[in-house]
């Protein structure tokens, strides 16, 4: 059992009313989720491409249409672009902008896993949820990122938690619950796409057939969820449809399949990529949900909702597994299944300070050893950057020049793996279950400071030297463009406006064409010797960091 004052001070917690506690939660996922996200560069490609949606939406007035370069761009709805203006709107177009709609939505996702917890199982459930969600890497980077998965998945999550409430609640409210459902599944279809209503039609397929359909459900949650998913979800693509842009929504479609058919930009890899992302990527949450799959709850409605949260892990986990393109954020839906699970564990353990199971107890420390290894490596590299800049083994050109960029690196960023190794030592030397909540907090700090002092200094050395040519250009009249390969950062940080003339993103006429402003063009060092062999009309300006910059000479 817990120590005395240990309980008393977890007594005190759990007395918070309702709303003290959502108030609370709230609080400090906005100050961890929000703070410090302008003081690095956005990354390409995801969170500048969505960036960039979001600010020209600003630039046309347009706010129906998605557009990229001033041209359709029919990837992805438009919902997290609406947010993301709404936020530029009221705090300018930048960084922190671009990734406040995520925080908030990290706070959000704390108030819903604790609502969720408590009303449902217990009030040490909910704050057990919470905060094991938000003490893994994975779910802290997304909440601190401009990247659509964290609201996309809070939506079918909700969705998910909705239509089991319209199935087993017994406040009466079945049409309610399924309205509810259908809308947040509809505003999932309108954050990234159909792949929200794939995801809940499995696991509810998937349940049914286990249940041998003896689920209390009838036709008014069948009707009621699918009025409003069609009216919320539907709406925009049928304005879009009736507004003559129907080739849109084709190529929306069409690049749906795709996606789940081939290696998107290249990204592939083996069949359990996701499951070593989220062993590695969420822990302690992945550590300790090893021990709650094992853990069965006792009550009808609470045991269909963990056999609803085992499907939604299972089928999202082959889901993503199967398909051909492997991005580590795919899998991110599963933190939501993953983290009950968790929850699940732990409280178990606060009521009978049971010990982790075999697989537990060689997991933990092997992922925590590996991590800081990791952790402690990052600084020292830092420190001896020569070693990788003079390495024989790494064939990549651009990649050693990227090492040439100018960083500090100091005995204080060995603080992240000091205060890894501490949570490591106390939980592996102090018996009960604050050895838990000690473990998550010294997670919760670490991860925040690798988020915060560390990813700036690894964006120095992958992008930075291009992105402050972007920004050089801002304010100066002329087209700026990467040369052989993809990009959106130009986009963005040279502020490009709505242009007039049709040419204004034809690479080939701005090159060997007669444009009608200068031309400035991008490439990595390993392509760029034969850029100038072959362009005679272009300068070189300089080279930096792998990247070298080219002026066209305005006589030629």
């Amino acid at each position: 059992m817990v120590s005395e004052k240990f309980a008393e001070k977890m007594k005190h917690i759990l007395q918070l009313t309702y709303k003290q506690s959502v108030g609370l939660i709230g609080l400090i996922g906005l100050i961890i989720f929000a703070s410090f996200n302008g003081q690095s560069h956005l990354f390409d490609w995801d969170e500048i491409n969505f960036a960039e949606a979001a600010r020209e939406m600003i630039v046309t007035g347009n706010y129906s249409l998605v557009l990229i370069n001033y041209e359709p761009f029919w990837e992805k709805p438009p919902l997290f672009f609406w947010l993301q203006a709404l936020c530029m709107n009221l705090f300018g177009i930048n960084e922190f902008s671009a990734r406040l709609p995520n925080a908030i939505a990290g706070a959000l996702t704390g108030i819903t896993l604790y609502s969720i917890g408590r009303k449902n199982f217990s009030n040490s459930f909910g704050w057990l949820w919470a905060m094991v969600y938000c003490s893994a890497l994975l779910p802290i980077l997304y909440f601190k990122s401009g990247i659509i998965d964290p609201w996309f998945n809070l939506f079918i999550f909700y969705g998910t938690y909705a239509t089991w409430k319209a199935i087993y609640n017994s406040d009466g409210k079945h049409l309610l619950w399924s309205l509810i459902a259908g809308a947040s599944i509809g505003l999932g279809i309108m954050t990234k796409g159909p792949v929200a209503l794939l995801v809940i039609l499995m696991v509810f397929g998937v349940f049914y057939l286990w249940k041998r359909f003896k689920v209390p459900a009838n036709f008014s949650h069948f009707f009621g969820f699918t009025i409003s998913l069609f009216v919320v979800g539907g709406l925009w693509f049928f304005i879009e449809y009736i507004s003559g842009r129907g080739y849109i929504i084709e190529d929306f479609i069409e690049y749906q399949i795709r996606l789940m058919q081939t290696q998107d930009a290249g990204h592939g890899g083996p069949f359990y990529y996701h499951f070593i992302v989220l062993l590695i990527g969420c822990f302690p949450m992945s550590i300790f949900a090893l021990g709650g799959f094992t853990i069965q709850q006792d009550k009808g409605a609470q045991k269909e909702f963990q056999r609803i949260m085992l499907l939604l892990f299972a089928l999202v986990l082959l889901l993503f597994s199967v398909v051909n393109t492997k991005i580590i954020h795919y899998s991110s839906l599963c933190y939501f299944p993953l983290s009950f699970f968790a929850a699940n564990f732990l409280n178990a353990q606060l009521n009978t300070n049971d010990k982790e199971n075999t697989i537990q107890k060689i997991t933990l420390p092997l992922i925590g050893g590996l991590l800081l290894i990791v952790f402690f490596a990052l600084p020292f590299i830092g420190n001896h950057i020569d070693v990788l800049r003079d390495a024989t083994w790494i064939k990549d050109d651009f990649a050693k020049a990227n090492f040439e960029a100018e960083n500090t690196w100091s005995a204080l960023d060995y603080l992240l793996p000091l205060i890894f190794a501490t949570g490591l030592f106390l939980f592996f030397s102090i018996n009960g279950f604050r050895r838990y909540l000690y473990f998550m907090a010294a997670m919760l700090v670490s991860y925040f400071i690798i988020l915060t002092a560390f990813v700036p200094k690894i964006e120095a050395y992958t992008q930075r030297a291009a992105i402050e040519f972007y920004e050089s250009k801002a304010n100066e009249d002329c087209y700026v463009t990467p040369v052989n390969y993809k990009s959106y950062a130009h986009l963005f940080y040279t502020q490009k406006p709505n242009q007039q003339n049709e040419n204004h993103s034809n690479s080939s006429w701005l090159i060997n064409g007669k444009p009608d402003k200068p031309v400035y063009c991008v490439l990595k060092i390993t392509s760029s010797d034969e850029f100038a062999e072959k362009n005679t009309q272009f300068k070189l300006l300089y080279k930096k960091n792998g990247f070298a910059f080219f002026e066209k000479i305005q006589n030629k």
